[in-house]
């Protein structure tokens, strides 16, 4: 879900608004090093996570449902036992819907090994802080302007 939530906000808010962004996020505080960051978790190159991981992640499996590669993973099982669910306990926190699961993961990484599985996950994740630093840099430059003072602790209390 979060690779599919990054793709999102890269479509939609950063390549559409970057230079707005990057502006409001120098304002705020964004190092150059933040702000070239972010010029590669938008990368759409053959290498990039965006064409690896979350293209195909958003679009075939987390928010369109493309039939096909959950058809696919489903014939590579032929005529082998599927475990739909696999559990301990009575509450739904302690079942795995094992299928699904290992369905999602062979759509995302086909024979995932779980080294590479892991990198992604890796990958996504600073991926993610990156968008989520940008856009606090730029919360904070967009309130300066318009003399506002960022409080990113506010007391509460008062």
């Amino acid at each position: 879900m979060a690779a599919a939530q990054l793709k999102e906000a890269i479509d939609t808010l950063l390549k559409e608004n970057l230079s707005a962004i990057k502006e409001a996020a120098r304002k705020g505080g964004a190092t150059p090093a933040e702000l070239e960051q972010v010029d590669a978790v938008i990368d759409v190159g053959p290498d990039s996570l965006y064409s690896r991981v979350l293209r195909a992640t958003r679009d075939q499996i987390t928010y369109h449902w493309d039939k096909t590669p959950f058809e696919n993973w489903r014939r590579a099982q032929g005529d082998n036992a599927v475990v739909w669910v696999l559990g301990e306990g009575e509450r739904e926190a302690d079942v795995v819907h094992l299928a699904a699961v290992t369905a999602l993961t062979e759509a995302i990484l086909p024979n995932p090994a779980y080294e590479e599985l892991n990198q992604r996950v890796v990958e996504v994740s600073q991926g993610c802080g990156v968008v989520i630093q940008i856009f606090q840099c730029a919360i904070a430059g967009y309130l300066e302007s318009y003399g506002a003072a960022d409080s990113p602790f506010p007391d509460l209390r008062t």
